[in-house]
């Protein structure tokens, strides 16, 4: 085998990666209501220039810190208020993950497993899909890796420039999801600081200024708390007048959701869910982490002192936080997005030693290979069965079948193709199958873009939404992120009736017998499914049905 720092394949392969990662961006419609609320909100600070605050439909909203809206919203500044803006603000940060994932990598073990990292990174089934379902993880990762990798390199010789770039990332981070990021970002130092009995470390005067610097960068974030809520008492959140910003930023949000004892609050939790949540997630490199861990554990007293060092800095930044995730009651399959890149330079670690020829590890290609074939062969199968609807898995089948053909051709090939390109092509087949049956599904039959893409086409008139169910609020904000209309929500008829001059009111089409009894000169322009897009529920154990049953709405004219 050739040297993996001069594989041309290799590098290839990371780039071909980098672009599949992009395909998510020509959906038209965000995925998760989460993703359509944070939307929303960047969506309000660009149109009213107003990066102080944060509302979520009309009314002040405390619960993710500014820095993820402020880049979402320049997005919408720049490139236009829709679905692709936004995803894009999160593809960015996710490119800077994987390029600080590579350069830590790079940093322990060299050229050749930084771009084995890299390419896990970018394969690994969970973050692929984050790239569509834009989270705060998201941005937190872009943040985390690059924070990790300065303040190592600051641990090693203490440059300004690391220090104020170590500072710079690590106040972003903390301006993204709270102060417990904290621990993501220092634990893997403290542990290594203990492997190397370096007890006072943290009470050297240069991780004091480090701190001090981190707390300076974080203003902006508590002058805009503090000038939206603890400035203004009479404000009524979470039910109650008198909430600080302050408070909830440094600890309700984050103690008080450990805890389980702040405003927001959840009962669900099990000490085992991450657990098996990661051996789906980290997909296809499950295998290679739990070998890399048996071997860590058995070749630990014969280990070199770098190596050592290596992992347990690896090692303690993911565990550190693993633990903790899996002691509290707020568990999500996508908080686990911060921690995958560090298991990735870990399993390409133990993916170069394998390459390399090292005893044990003869097994793991073979492993590998089977897997990816399984794989490859399912979505083949299901790209048939649905390609008469769909002729853009097409290109899915031709790419399933070519990648096929090479396993079984080069059943004895060198391990490379076996253990690490069939895999990252598998998990690029994966992602084009899903992402091209999500996007069809959506110009077909989500209601949303269906709606939008009618009315852009009409003269222009008020839109209102008759009350259609709970949701109905994320189902605006989904069709506001698809164009420049404006939609207001009607609880019920008898606040139509009040409205002046001609407008478009948009129901389920049950409904339409009360709206026609009410208004019967209205007239019914069009009629359209609605999709609901939905994938796992709020404890992410059961997989419900998807796409789910449609409904049928309408679009009327009202002469008013």
């Amino acid at each position: 085998m050739k040297n993996l720092a001069e594989s041309k394949v290799l590098k290839l392969l990371i780039l071909v990666t980098v672009v599949a990662n992009a395909f998510g961006m020509v959906c038209p419609v965000l995925i998760s209501g989460d993703a359509n609320l944070y939307a929303a909100v960047s969506r309000h600070m660009a149109l009213h220039n107003d990066w102080m605050n944060l509302y979520a439909e009309g009314a002040d909203w405390l619960d993710k810190p500014h820095f993820p809206f402020w880049m979402s919203a320049a997005c919408f500044k720049v490139l236009g208020i829709s679905a692709a803006s936004f995803i894009f603000s999160g593809f960015v940060f996710h490119l800077v993950g994987g390029y600080y994932t590579y350069k830590l990598a790079r940093q322990f073990y060299g050229e050749g497993t930084a771009l084995l990292a890299a390419l896990v990174y970018f394969t690994t089934l969970h973050l692929v899909l984050s790239t569509i379902d834009v989270r705060a993880e998201v941005f937190l990762t872009g943040l985390i890796m690059p924070a990790c990798y300065y303040w190592l390199r600051f641990d090693e010789k203490a440059k300004a420039r690391y220090l104020l770039a170590g500072a710079a990332f690590t106040a972003c981070a903390i301006m993204t999801k709270g102060i417990f990021v904290l621990v993501t970002i220092g634990s893997g130092l403290a542990c290594r600081w203990a492997y190397r009995r370096q007890w006072r470390q943290c009470f050297r005067l240069k991780w004091l200024l480090a701190l001090l610097l981190c707390f300076v960068f974080i203003l902006p974030e508590l002058i805009a708390l503090y000038a939206q809520f603890d400035a203004h008492p009479e404000k009524v959140v979470f039910g109650h007048q008198g909430v600080s910003g302050l408070r909830f930023f440094f600890w309700d949000s984050q103690f008080g959701r450990f805890f389980n004892t702040g405003p927001i609050r959840n009962q669900h939790g099990s000490p085992f869910f991450y657990l098996h949540t990661f051996l789906w997630s980290f997909l296809p490199w499950t295998v290679a982490f739990l070998g890399a861990v048996f071997s860590a554990v058995r070749s630990w007293p014969r280990g070199e002192p770098g190596d050592r060092s290596a992992a347990v800095f690896l090692y303690g930044s993911f565990l550190i936080p693993f633990v903790m995730f899996s002691a509290t009651k707020f568990q999500f399959d996508y908080y686990l997005d911060i921690l995958l890149p560090f298991a990735g330079i870990i399993s390409a670690k133990y993916l170069h030693d394998a390459l390399g020829g090292g005893t044990g590890h003869s097994w793991l290609p073979v492993i590998q290979q089977a897997f990816s074939v399984g794989l490859l062969g399912g979505i083949l199968v299901l790209s048939l069965l649905a390609v008469q609807r769909n002729l853009f898995l097409a290109f899915t089948i031709v790419f399933c079948v070519a990648v096929l053909a090479s396993a079984f051709r080069t059943r004895r090939a060198e391990s490379l193709f076996r253990a690490v390109i069939l895999p990252a092509l598998a998990v690029i087949a994966v992602f084009v199958f899903v992402a091209t049956v999500f996007e069809v599904s959506v110009l077909r039959h989500e209601a949303s873009h269906g709606i939008t893409s009618y009315l852009r086409r009409q003269p222009r008139l008020p839109v209102y939404l008759l009350d259609m169910d709970n949701n109905e609020g994320r189902f605006i904000q989904r069709m506001e992120m698809q164009g420049d209309l404006v939609y207001t929500k009607l609880n019920n008829l008898e606040q139509a009736k009040v409205l002046a001059g001609s407008f478009y009111l948009v129901a389920e089409e049950s409904k339409l017998p009360s709206i026609q009894a009410a208004f019967p000169s209205g007239t019914v322009l069009c009629k359209v499914d609605r999709l609901e897009i939905q994938h796992f529920d709020r404890a992410y154990r059961v997989q419900t049905a998807w796409p789910t049953p449609f409904t049928r709405m309408a679009i009327v004219r009202l002469p008013n």
